[in-house]
């Protein structure tokens, strides 16, 4: 039941660690300030919205799984 929404938050929130990542590296090494906070911005997004989407989808299995035992 939370494997499916485990694996929806660790994968949501691995991306947006490397699009963060991303978003620093365009900042500090190529001098692309402002398309790099941009990026980095969107990554961090994807950080924040790891938790909700676990919670979520763990929710939805458990009501699937409440319907098909009733």
């Amino acid at each position: 039941m939370e494997r499916k929404g485990l694996r929806a938050g660790v994968l949501l929130g691995i991306a947006g660690t490397l699009v963060m990542g991303l978003g620093m590296s365009m900042s500090m090494v190529w001098n692309l300030m402002i398309p790099g906070i941009a990026v980095g911005l969107l990554g961090i997004a994807g950080v924040v919205m790891a938790w909700p989407v676990y919670q979520k989808v763990v929710r939805k299995e458990a009501g699937q799984r409440m319907k098909s035992c009733a």
